[in-house]
């Protein structure tokens, strides 16, 4: 029997780059649901808990941190690892994501490997 494909959820305001981050990782055997704000990422997130959570920082409207805030209060999203994807770099970012409860940080422009790496890291963390 196949094992389940781990599910991710990418919310990125970006199109271009929303498309190409699906691409990567459905090619690399995830499935990918997608969400093009905030509010449309905190919905779907508590709709279907993913087992990852990749989540930009600057959107309009809701920004990444506002988002990660609300799924880390929800009992239901307490427990899914996010990781934020973000043209914001430096030392002072990652503190301010994991300080909210963010379980990595990529900062754009990143390679594909390095994508798939982080999503594998953190999805060994979580099978234990």
């Amino acid at each position: 029997m196949a094992e389940p494909k781990a599910r991710i959820l990418l919310v990125e305001d970006d199109p271009k780059i929303r498309d190409i981050m699906k691409w990567i990782l459905e090619k690399s055997g995830y499935e990918v649901a997608v969400a093009c704000d905030g509010p449309e990422g905190v919905s779907a997130a508590i709709a279907s808990p993913p087992d990852v959570l990749l989540l930009d920082v600057m959107m309009p409207g809701l920004s990444g941190f506002d988002v990660c805030r609300e799924l880390k209060a929800k009992e239901t999203t307490r427990g899914v690892p996010i990781v934020f994807v973000s043209a914001r770099s430096g030392e002072r970012s990652w503190e301010a994501a994991r300080a909210l409860g963010a379980d990595g940080y990529l900062e754009k422009p990143f390679r594909s490997e390095t994508l798939i790496a982080v999503v594998k890291e953190i999805l060994a963390r979580r099978a234990g």
